[in-house]
Parts: structure tokens; C-alpha cells; sequence
């Protein structure tokens, strides 16, 4: 299942003093969005394997609704790392 989300959010450090309103910078699309069986499918690992990964910090999700997704590009970026770039 893959999905594209268009998330709008506040940013302090994105502020250009317009008075609270979101900047154009985080208004940009996410992009697509794996969920975790599409990871598990990748890798070929173990839902236990996969939620380590999120504890240590080598996955970043993104929790919605109750279920947790993962930005296309980080995890691309992360197989980057992996690979010793």
C-alpha cells in the first residue's frame, strides 16, 4: 500500500514572522509513504526486526491514525548508509 500525503504543519524555525501561519516551506508534500508491510517485504525481516529498527533510530516513522508509515526517501536514504554510500 502506498500512499502520498500532503502535510501541512507550523514550523517556528520555518517562521518568516508572518504572524503564525504556516511557510511555504512545510507546506510541501511528503511524498510517498511505505507502510510496514511494504518495509518487511524490502528487507525481507521480521515485524520484531522492524520495530527494533524504530527503537534504535535507523527507521524514522510517521504515525497516523494508529499505523506507522515511512517517508520513501529516508528509507532509500537509509539503504544509502547502509551501503557505505
Amino acid at each position: 500500500m502506498h500512499l502520498s500525503l500532503k502535510l501541512i504543519c507550523y514550523s517556528p524555525a520555518l517562521d518568516d514572522g508572518g504572524g503564525g501561519q504556516p511557510n511555504d516551506a512545510a507546506d510541501k508534500p511528503l511524498g510517498r509513504l511505505l507502510d510496514m508491510q511494504d518495509i518487511l517485504q524490502l528487507f525481507k525481516i521480521t515485524s520484531r526486526t522492524a520495530h527494533n529498527w524504530v527503537r534504535q533510530g535507523i527507521l524514522q516513522p510517521i504515525r497516523i491514525g494508529g499505523r506507522i508509515y515511512f517517508l520513501e526517501s529516508e528509507v532509500e536514504e537509509m539503504i544509502r548508509r547502509m551501503r557505505g554510500k
